[in-house]
């Protein structure tokens, strides 16, 4: 595989060969200069490895830029006529294909995009998967919460020997089926546990010896 940096260092293109076959993902930056959209790689009708400008556009034939999604309740689309909105549409042009059918159609939104908390941590409070119904609706997206333990919590999963609260943090997840799960890290940013939380669903079974104790 290849990447392609910009003068900051941030990976715009990466490119891969597979079968025979070029493949093309890019990363589009917001304001801040934080990784905002992952465009999902696609084959192209190409051989070359330099670096393809205007690869991904806007329905206004422009590149597909922060513009198109910063400040925007739901992102722009990408234009079918390029790029990985064009291989993931019915307008692609891969007819020598017996699979061509098989190939889902993103309805312009090739791509996965990533909010970040008002702050310096650089922390990721939202994300949208690939697809229009996952940019478009809110109950689909994925959201996370940054928070503190404490010793009460860190002694039931470890008994006496959990170190000080202080040490540790917690960080709860939302994805898009509704399921909560919560992870507990140490100083290090390493999962020392995980559970899942919020109501268990209707099709399972209550085990008798689980006490009502929140996570």
């Amino acid at each position: 595989g290849m990447n392609y940096y910009d003068g900051s260092l941030r990976a715009r293109q990466n490119i891969s060969q597979q079968g025979g076959e070029q493949i093309r993902g890019e990363s589009i930056y917001d304001n801040e200069g934080r990784a905002a959209v992952s465009i999902i790689p696609a084959p192209l009708n190409s051989t070359g490895l330099q670096y393809i400008e205007n690869l991904n556009l806007n329905p206004s034939r422009e590149s597909y830029s922060r513009s198109d999604f910063e400040g925007k309740a739901i992102a722009g689309k990408l234009s079918d006529t390029s790029g990985s909105s064009k291989y993931y549409s019915s307008n692609n042009d891969v007819f020598n294909q017996e699979h061509r059918d098989l190939i889902p159609d993103a309805q312009g939104y090739p791509l996965s995009i990533s909010e970040y908390e008002r702050s310096t941590l650089g922390r990721i409070s939202k994300q949208k998967g690939v697809g229009k119904l996952y940019q478009e609706n809110k109950e689909n997206q994925s959201q996370y919460y940054y928070g503190s333990t404490n010793d009460f919590e860190l002694k039931r999963l470890f008994g006496s020997n959990a170190g000080k609260a202080i040490y540790y943090r917690k960080v709860m997840s939302k994805d898009p089926n509704g399921q909560i799960s919560v992870k507990y890290l140490d100083g290090s940013d390493k999962v020392i546990a995980e559970a899942l939380a919020g109501a268990p669903p209707s099709n399972l079974t209550r085990l008798d010896n689980i006490r009502n104790d929140s996570v």
